[in-house]
């Protein structure tokens, strides 16, 4: 099993920055939790954009039940669940909650078919070329090297991970570009309302702003033009899973059930491309960091035996040392030959700024694009 310093966690001379787009809270850990953290060991920057706060999420447990929207409930759910995804982005070294809009700004729509869809904010109804403009926001801010989208089905068909998907793919292509970088269009990213984002204009300007104070323009220099090198889309092998619930049978509490093949979501084998499998510190940082989302996941440990995990439907599903990947956008001169790293052939290019394009470099950093012609 690789360790994280096996890892690459450098592009030319700054550190990789990972991206991973996600619907709701608890997401991030479950499909790209343990590569955040083996990346994040290894050095690598990595962050999460979140697209709502899984307000139509079912409660396990009695403790908080009543924050639930159904049956009268307090419709409280989504703001409890910030707490448990800040607990589970420290476990995971991902920094801090960032979303979408702002906290609160696109809502959970639900399964399709459900009265959640017809909600003002869900993020279903919102346009799509308008969130993948608010992405883009996102993408030339935190300018990553990599971002990781769910794949074309959503991993398991929810509309609001088919919509993060769609909208992700598209802003991977919209931040290529310059894009508005009004106070309007910052605020309505949900720029002005992330702490991190404030420090970095802070920083970059040299002043001290009091809490709520805006500027009267926009800002240039944290939304430049990005041209994204690598971009994946989460997997989960079918075999891998069938391998996994043979290994938890058996091992699961007893009020728990296998699924039957319908409720398996996985993909064919051959469609990935990557996988990182994880050392014991990155599994150690994802159990830790499903255990805080704990209104959702319960995870279960066997004596000496396998970890496995369910949600309010008590459906066990083995926690996997694997998280796999499919590579769906390249930029030239990227050699990305090793399976086990999604950041391989990063280290090896550098952006040129008179061409804004990703051009190889040495081993120093220095880049190795012929001289230009005048």
């Amino acid at each position: 099993m690789p360790a994280s310093s096996s890892l690459t966690a450098n592009v030319g001379e700054e550190p990789l920055r990972i991206l991973a787009i996600h619907a709701h809270p608890d997401d991030e850990t479950l499909y790209t939790g343990g590569t955040l953290a083996a990346y994040r060991a290894a050095g690598a920057e990595t962050a999460v954009l979140t697209c709502t706060l899984g307000e139509e999420g079912e409660v396990i447990g009695p403790t908080y039940a009543q924050l639930v929207v159904a049956a009268g409930g307090a419709d409280q759910l989504g703001g409890y669940r910030i707490h448990e995804l800040t607990g589970a982005l420290q476990a995971l070294g991902a920094g801090t909650p960032h979303f979408l809009g702002g906290a609160g700004h696109f809502r959970d729509s639900g399964m399709l078919g459900t009265p959640a869809n017809d909600h003002p904010r869900a993020f279903l109804g919102a346009d799509p070329e308008y969130v993948a403009e608010l992405m883009a926001c996102w993408i030339r801010w935190m300018r990553p090297h990599i971002v990781l989208v769910y794949d074309d089905a959503g991993t398991y068909g929810h509309p609001d991970h088919i919509r993060a998907h769609q909208c992700g793919v598209r802003a991977v292509d919209k931040a290529a570009q310059q894009g508005d970088t009004s106070v309007a269009q910052l605020s309505e990213a949900g720029l002005l309302a992330d702490p991190q984002w404030c420090a970095d204009y802070q920083t970059h300007h040299h002043i001290v702003l009091a809490p709520g104070e805006l500027l009267d323009v926009g800002d240039d220099a944290l939304s430049a033009a990005w041209d994204v090198p690598l971009v994946y889309w989460m997997m989960q092998s079918e075999q891998r899973v069938t391998v996994g619930l043979a290994d938890i049978a058996g091992a699961i509490p007893a009020q728990w059930t296998l699924p039957a093949a319908r409720d398996i979501f996985a993909t064919d084998d051959a469609a990935a491309t990557h996988n990182v499998t994880l050392d014991s510190a990155a599994y150690a940082a994802k159990i830790a960091a499903l255990q805080a989302h704990a209104t959702q996941v319960t995870v279960y440990q066997a004596p000496q035996g396998p970890v496995s995990f369910a949600m309010s439907n008590n459906i066990a599903q083995p926690l996997l040392q694997t998280e796999e990947f499919r590579l769906v956008r390249q930029s030239r001169h990227v050699d990305v030959a090793d399976s086990t790293d999604i950041a391989a052939g990063l280290a090896a290019i550098k952006l040129d700024t008179d061409s804004a394009e990703w051009q190889p470099c040495d081993e120093s950093g220095v880049s190795l694009r012929p001289p230009q012609t005048r």
